[in-house]
Formats: structure tokens, sequence, C-alpha cells
């Protein structure tokens, strides 16, 4: 979602080509983007002798430089590898000139190849979210120490790095020595949407269940949290879990709890949003913003979440929306919720309000332009700075001498 957004948006005053390179999740089908008349997607086979790119890459001292600092690649930049750019510019009819934009950190190699063979003016890489913090939190310490060498040896490679919440942006500067700059996520918002809620109560959770973390929110909506609000409310509180899970046994199993709906991937949530009495969101680790969230307030639906859930959003406690830091506490402001109507409804309604001022897409839009703006400004900028600052015109990372075991 936030990469048609984008997309959408930089279609709305250029020609945009997108470029899908499937890494992870099912592959995308014929999905059109608004002002986007070409996609062109790269089969699974693209690439399948890399050995004459990989050739020319090593001929050049910037590119041993950069996979020598970036190692091992994290798991997206490994099934995506930068010789796999041949086969794009190939795809793409070998123009030049063209700016590229590159969604999330396992592509950036990929992409800064394909901006030099394009002969690029600017490339701007949108990182979305932190995900070395995030790897580290989730224990997974050796995929989130190649993300940090991929960036010591790519970063410095792009005119212009996005990220979707301010405190995330600032620890990547901080910890890259780049510019970053805040993109917020933008969601379609309903105009007048309808609230018909439930009875029995229903709570409602929505994302992505391939992603482990949801997986866990989930998991303790049904195992913790419903039966609390269960036993202080006297109702027999349903929930409905939404969201793509592929078959997964640890999200099927829930379905045996008592009231519990698992609905997998739905495509419109209006009805669902309509008739949820509130949203529940028990992440205990997170990344960047919520979209969910952002959705839940767009259809003014009361929302109880925990910090995690609430990062990134310039949200306030008993303003927009109720939060918990243990089960036990978002229980009991469910329960609260669904005691007093009046008063959930007065903070959806200044939930819906917070995302019309900060995440509709003409705003966002609007930033996007802006950030574009910027990129090719900085770009440009760089190149007057001398050719020992450039790659053909993309800026070389001034990473590439870092060594590859960085300070905590």
């Amino acid at each position: 979602m936030r990469v048609a957004r984008v997309v959408e948006s930089a279609a709305e005053d250029r020609e945009v080509v997108v470029v899908v390179v499937p890494v992870a999740g099912e592959p995308l089908g014929n999905t059109t983007i608004p002002g986007v008349q070409r996609v062109i997607r790269i089969p699974p086979g693209a690439g399948a002798n890399p050995r004459p790119a990989l050739i020319r890459m090593l001929a050049q001292p910037v590119w041993r430089d950069r996979l020598r600092v970036s190692g091992i690649l994290p798991r997206a930049a490994r099934a995506a590898p930068p010789m796999l750019a041949d086969d794009i510019f190939s795809a793409l009819g070998r123009p030049t000139g063209w700016a590229v934009h590159v969604a999330r950190a396992g592509l950036a190699p990929l992409g800064v190849a394909l901006a030099e063979l394009l002969d690029a003016p600017f490339a701007t890489l949108d990182l979305d979210d932190d995900d070395e913090t995030l790897l580290r939190r989730l224990g997974e310490d050796a995929e989130a120490h190649a993300h940090r060498r991929l960036l010591y040896a790519f970063a410095g490679c792009f005119s212009g790095i996005w990220l979707a919440a301010p405190q995330e942006a600032a620890a990547v500067a901080a910890r890259h020595g780049v510019p970053t700059a805040v993109l917020p996520n933008a969601i379609r918002i309903p105009t007048s949407p309808q609230r018909m809620p439930s009875s029995p109560p229903d709570l409602l959770f929505v994302g992505n269940l391939s992603y482990q973390p949801n997986v866990d929110a989930a998991t303790a909506l049904v195992e913790q949290v419903q039966p609390s609000v269960r036993e202080r409310t006297g109702l027999p509180i349903t929930v409905s879990v939404v969201g793509h899970h592929g078959g997964d046994p640890r999200v099927l199993s829930l379905s045996r709890h008592p009231g519990v709906m698992i609905r997998g991937f739905v495509s419109d949530l209006t009805e669902l949003y309509a008739r949820a009495c509130v949203v529940v969101a028990p992440l205990t680790d997170a990344a960047g913003t919520r979209i969910k969230l952002l959705e839940a307030f767009a259809h003014t639906v009361p929302v109880v979440a925990t910090p995690a859930a609430a990062a990134g959003l310039a949200v306030q406690d008993g303003t927009h929306l109720s939060v918990g830091r243990t089960f036990a506490e978002l229980a009991s402001h469910v329960a609260m919720v669904l005691a007093d109507p009046q008063a959930g409804a007065r903070m959806a309604d200044e939930a819906r309000r917070y995302v019309e001022g900060n995440h509709s897409p003409q705003i966002v839009a609007a930033q996007v332009h802006t950030l574009l703006r910027r990129a090719a400004e900085a770009a440009e900028k760089a190149r007057s700075a001398g050719p020992t600052r450039t790659t053909g015109r993309i800026p070389v990372s001034q990473a590439a001498n870092a060594e590859t075991e960085s300070p905590d």
C-alpha cells in the first residue's frame, strides 16, 4: 500500500515505470496503479546467469568496496542481487537518464546497480521501517547485522532516504551518518464511514499474518485479552482476525477458541470496520507506523493499542486512542470503551480528524513531490562537488571504506 501511494503521487507529474521484483510473500497479480502505464514483472528465473554482470562489477573498485563492506546480504537482497539489474535494464529497453526509486532496504544494491546502468540523475530509497532495530528486538541478530552492513555500503548512494516514523528516521540518520526524511503513510479516507456495531460486541484485529509480530499480537488478543474482557463485561465478546496467513497452523488454531473467526485476507474491510466495536492492536514489537491503525481511525472505530502499535504516530493516549502497556490494561480499556460508547465515539472522531490532517493521500502526495525535488537538488549538488564523489551520476557511498564490523 505504501509503495502504491508513492507511485501514484510521483505519477501525477512524471512518467513512471514500475518494476516488480518479488522477494517475499505471494506473487503480485495483475494489479494496476493509477497513473502508471507500464508495469514490468521480473520472473523468479530472471538473472539465472549472473556471472557476466558480477565480473563487470568486480572490475570496478567502488563495487568491490561495496560488496566487501556489505558482506553476506540480507535475505531479500540475496533474492534480488545487484546482478539482476542487467535483466531489468534490458526489459526497460536500455534507456538512459531515468531517476530510480527503491522500495525497502533489501532492494538497495539492485537499485544502485540499475541506477548506474540508467545513468540516473538521482536515486531515492524508501526504507519504510528501521529493519535493523526491529530484527534485533526479534532476536534475529545475524539478519539485523546484515541490514546494518548493507546500509553502510549503499546508503550513501541515494540522494534521499525516507522512513515512515520520525524516531526511526532519526535513528537511521545517526547510525549511518546520512540525511533521512520522514514520509508518513497515507490511506484513502472514506467520505462518510458507517457505524453498525455488532451485538455481541466484536473486537477486530487486522494485519499481515505472515509477519511474526502480527501473529503474536493476534494470539495475545485471542488467548489473553478476549477472555479478560469477557470476564470484566459478562458479555460473549467475539473476535475477528483478518489478514493473509497462508494457512499458518498457528493462526488457524486460534479459531478453536470460542467466538473467534479467522477471516483470512479481505479485500474490502468496510463492513468489518462498520460492525467492529473496538479495533485492538496488542503488538509488542513493531516498526514504522501501523497502516491498519490509520484505517481504523479513518473509519471512526475506537482503537485500543500498545505503545509499540501506536509508535511513530503523533497521537495522544485518551484523546485519539487508549493505550495499554500490558494485556490486562488493554482488556480494561476495551471494557471501558464498551461500557461508555459515547466516550469511545468522541475518541474515534478525534482520531479521524488526525488522519485527515496528517495521512490523507493529498497531504502525503505533496510531501512526495517535495522529497523528490530535494533529492534531485541534492544529487546535482553532489555532482558539482567533483568527480571523486561520483560513480556515473550516482553519489558514491562515503561508507565504502567503513569496517565490516561496526560499533554498537
